[in-house]
């Protein structure tokens, strides 16, 4: 399957920058601060604001609920990200009786992270339950010119958007995680955290198969009969009548969305279903293949747009700042500006 190796597929730019060079260097050229959905609110949840390097989320939560006594289910984060990074990102754990204050002071002198604010919140953080990331990325050894070649890049890309592929980091070491999670929709057995980590992989190769089949036919921006959009508010509806729709879609107004499979995911119709279909076929896969892991699916946009892009330098190498929404990859986009130098990709799925 082709979905996790990334230069297998169609970029956008297709007179690729090569900008050359590297990211994540060290954890301080790669910082990414998480956008809230909503402000903590007051409630039986600790809400904890952190700024780490050297940790990934999964790890970090185990951390806390040991230190703060709850149970690992009783912590809550809304993304997983990166341990080769410097990462400000919400955390809540479940625990009425201690009050911020004494939490912030334990969890900065025995774990040695920096906490930036802590309250009380409502609700458990779950997965996706954030505005987005912003990004600040410094890129060493660029070519000459960079940092003007990467402004005009990221400005045509918030204006047309770039496949929103998932990241190499999605697929494991070399990419097995995809094989993994093909063998365990075919009957192995896996602990409940692997199997739900394996299916994404997955699911996650699939749609990028998906989306790079409907680059290289053109499709990126045009609308299909059946297709699913996504109004601005979230809402997706089923196109009937491509060509009333398309303003709406150069306008920004809708975006095409693709395919996560699963059990219950709301498939096209008409000729956009049938490459859906088809991908699943070409793998030997149905949808009720996903059922029995429990794994419902969804629907993603394809494609990503940057916002607040600026370009900077910092000792001649260009610094780059951004803010992509929730699920994009910076280092897809990066690949669009032909940087894609980064020892740590492979390392961790998180």
């Amino acid at each position: 399957m082709r979905g996790e190796d990334l230069g297998a597929l169609p970029r956008r730019l297709d007179d690729a920058l090569g900008l050359g060079g590297a990211h994540k260097s060290t954890p301080e050229d790669f910082a990414v601060e998480e956008l809230p959905a909503y402000e903590a609110s007051g409630g039986a949840h600790l809400h904890l604001v952190l700024r780490r390097a050297g940790r990934n989320t999964h790890d970090l939560a185990r951390e806390l609920a040991a230190l703060l006594g709850a149970r690992e289910d009783e912590v809550g984060y809304a993304g997983r990200k990166d341990r080769h990074a410097v990462t400000t990102q919400a955390f809540t754990v479940h625990a009425p009786d201690l009050e911020p204050d004494e939490a912030a002071s334990r969890v900065a002198a025995e774990l040695g992270v920096e906490v930036l604010a802590a309250s009380r919140h409502g609700n458990k953080l779950r997965l996706g339950h954030l505005r987005g990331n912003r990004f600040t990325l410094r890129i060493r050894g660029a070519r000459a010119g960079a940092a003007d070649l990467s402004r005009a890049a990221l400005e045509r890309l918030a204006a047309e958007g770039a496949p929103n592929y998932f990241g190499a980091q999605r697929f494991g070491r070399g990419g097995d995680n995809v094989a993994r999670g093909l063998a365990i929709l075919r009957g192995r057995r896996a602990p409940r955290r692997e199997r739900d980590l394996m299916v994404s992989a997955l699911q996650a190769a699939l749609f990028n198969d998906w989306l790079a089949r409907r680059s290289e036919d053109g499709l990126l921006d045009v609308l299909l009969e059946g297709d699913l959009a996504r109004t601005a508010r979230g809402g997706l509806f089923d196109v009937e009548d491509a060509a009333v729709e398309a303003p709406r879609l150069a306008a920004g107004e809708i975006e095409i969305t693709g395919p996560i499979f699963g059990a219950k995911m709301r498939a096209a119709g008409g000729a956009a279903g049938l490459r859906e279909a088809a991908v699943l076929a070409n793998h030997g896969l149905a949808p009720a293949d996903f059922r029995p892991v429990r794994a419902e699916g969804s629907r993603r946009p394809a494609l990503l747009r940057p916002r607040e892009v600026a370009v900077t330098t910092r000792d001649g190498d260009p610094v780059l700042s951004f803010v992509l929404p929730k699920g994009a990859y910076a280092t897809v986009l990066l690949r669009e500006l032909g940087v894609e130098n980064d020892a740590s990709l492979r390392r961790e799925e998180d």
